[in-house]
């Protein structure tokens, strides 16, 4: 599960989905460049290889994902931070945004709180929301696992 960023062209401020071709060409190499970079400056060291079809870039610490071709983006980060950790990421997500937003031209989006990009990076309280949501059910749900595995090692015993 992850928290994730969209980025399509916009028209009169809605956006709207990449075309097929554009899907499959890569970033102009002096946008991606410039991207990377940028994106040094607010993460630190990142991973980034640029193919025949897309550029990528990983933040391996906080497991902020990059995919980026001509006519689209998405931005990922796994959920599992919380509290004070998943406002940090969530800020840094957002900032990665801008940076995208600001080389490519593409308009940012966020689903996870039906907003444009800008409007929800002004208030991280729903994105923040998310990731505490997320976090909660992930922790009960591995407790409820622990809790099962536990039970059926216990009946093997007895056996």
């Amino acid at each position: 599960m992850s928290y994730d960023l969209v980025f399509a062209p916009s028209t009169v401020g809605h956006a709207v989905e990449p075309d097929e071709d554009g899907a499959r060409t890569p970033p102009p190499a002096q946008v991606w460049r410039r991207l990377v970079d940028r994106a040094i400056q607010l993460l630190g060291p990142v991973h980034a290889i640029l193919t025949e079809t897309y550029g990528e870039l990983d933040h391996e610490p906080t497991g902020i994902q990059l995919i980026l071709t001509a006519s689209s983006a998405r931005i990922t980060v796994p959920y599992g931070a919380s509290g004070d950790d998943a406002n940090t990421v969530l800020r840094q997500l957002y900032a990665l945004g801008a940076i995208v937003e600001e080389e490519t031209g593409l308009t940012g989006y966020d689903p996870q709180v039906g907003r444009p990009l800008r409007e929800a990076a002004q208030n991280a309280s729903g994105g923040q929301a998310s990731f505490d949501l997320v976090g909660d059910m992930l922790r009960r749900s591995a407790e409820t696992q622990r809790r099962a595995a536990q039970r059926r090692a216990e009946k093997e015993r007895g056996r």
